[in-house]
């Protein structure tokens, strides 16, 4: 009897429902559009994602008329939209997407991204390049989005938001973003796992964890964030069970550390699933296996920062590293690119949560521990690309800034992310 007034209440919410006409429907959804078109937010991120898309776009058809001989032939417009990008990693991305797991080598690459563009390429025609560079574009919205977000919950100064977007769009390897790489998607779902964990939703944050860690090996980092709540409520609940308490205090602890402990597990059991597949289905080198061997990458292990010196020392013999066929620029680029992180991160350290603070420390070393046979690093500075978070400090100099210091700001960052655009299409390792 006690349900009888809720159902009485529900009754006119359902018949409301069954007699609402298209027409209605159709309005309601257009005023939902216009709310959540009109927030800060999504203003401000679908504002540097269509921005960042143009230039680079716009960039590689330049690069096109200027050299074409650089670009793989192709009809129309597909040649400057879509060609200029047949890059690197994307490349193997696409051969996965078409051929599944066949080639050596290609089990080092995780199933989301290429299982996505398989989905839209098929709906395509076929046009697997473009459902790539689609799907990147769509996820640089919502990473940028999320990324907003987090600088509001981060900082509590005025403008900040939108001015960490802006610092993290201007990176010189932002434009990964826009590239048929899995940056975009892996931070879109991995900034998406930190608000979750931010506000303590950890149906959302395991959802998303495996998501991200089906992406990229760096995904079961995102486990860390929980470690600390899992072993301070099983400390909790020794302290309680050795003092004798029991009862609902000790069954609260027990619910927070079981839902704690299954979102943080949700992600690496993720991984191992995926191995299993790839080793007892698919029968394939397991994915870290290529990443060592002499007929795939041929890389190894060592501490963080040994790479950071190696790629220095090389800097000061450039003819060795040009008979070597290294490129000085990309040793410049990831040997700053880890300094700067690595000062950053020092600086953050009293203003970010101490899981987050674990995190983006583990996120910096796997980043820097695999090297090449000459002991330098490899694509760090796309291996950073989660710490866009930090981007809060320089949004937080750009808010305070004066309209010089910005202008300087934005011209320097903007000259730097077009000269790399270039070097990529151009078919130079950037990254």
């Amino acid at each position: 009897m006690a349900d009888a007034p809720k159902k009485a209440a529900d009754a006119p919410k359902a018949e409301r429902a069954r007699n609402t006409s298209p027409g209605e429907s159709l309005q309601r959804a257009l005023r939902w559009w216009r709310i959540w078109s009109s927030r800060a937010d999504v203003r401000v991120a679908c504002v540097a994602t269509l921005a960042l898309r143009l230039v680079c776009s716009a960039v590689a058809a330049l690069i096109v008329v200027l050299f074409p001989q650089a670009i793989p032939p192709s009809a129309g417009l597909a040649r400057y939209l879509t060609a200029p990008w047949w890059r690197w990693d994307t490349i193997w991305y696409l051969k996965i997407a078409e051929h599944g797991y066949t080639d050596y080598g290609s089990t080092a690459f995780l199933p989301l991204y290429p299982l996505l563009i398989r989905g839209l390429g098929t709906l395509l025609g076929g046009h697997f390049l473009a459902a790539a560079l689609l799907i990147s574009t769509l996820a640089s919205f919502g990473a940028l989005l999320c990324l907003y977000r987090l600088a509001e919950k981060l900082s509590q100064a005025p403008q900040v938001a939108p001015w960490t977007v802006l610092a993290a769009v201007l990176l010189p390897v932002s434009f990964f973003l826009m590239a048929g790489y899995t940056e975009a998607l892996f931070l879109w779902l991995t900034f998406g796992a930190l608000l979750a964990w931010m506000e303590g939703r950890w149906g959302r944050f395991a959802a998303l964890a495996v998501l991200a860690t089906l992406t990229r090996h760096q995904g079961v980092l995102l486990s860390l964030l929980v470690a600390p709540l899992c072993l301070r409520a099983l400390w909790e609940l020794l302290q309680k069970r050795s003092a004798g308490v029991a009862g609902a205090a000790s069954g609260a602890t027990l619910r927070v550390l079981g839902k704690a402990l299954g979102a943080g597990l949700a992600g690496p059991l993720a991984y191992l699933g995926w191995v299993l597949v790839v080793g007892l289905l698919l029968s394939a080198p397991l994915p870290w296996e290529p990443l060592a061997a002499s007929n795939g990458w041929n890389l190894h292990y060592t501490w963080p920062g040994a790479g950071i010196v190696a790629d220095l020392v090389m800097l000061t013999q450039p003819a060795l590293a040009l008979r070597l066929g290294l490129g000085l620029s990309t040793l410049l680029l990831d040997a700053l690119a880890a300094l700067l992180t690595g000062a950053v991160l020092l600086v953050a350290a009293r203003r970010l949560p101490p899981e987050l603070l674990l995190f983006a420390w583990a996120v910096w070393c796997l980043a820097l521990v695999k090297v090449q046979s000459q002991g330098l690093t490899v694509s760090a500075a796309r291996y950073l690309l989660p710490l866009l978070p930090l981007a809060i400090l320089p949004g937080g100099l750009l808010a305070r800034g004066r309209p010089w210091q910005r202008l300087v700001w934005v011209a320097g960052w903007s000259l730097a992310l077009l000269l790399l655009i270039a070097a990529f299409v151009l078919n130079d390792w950037v990254a």
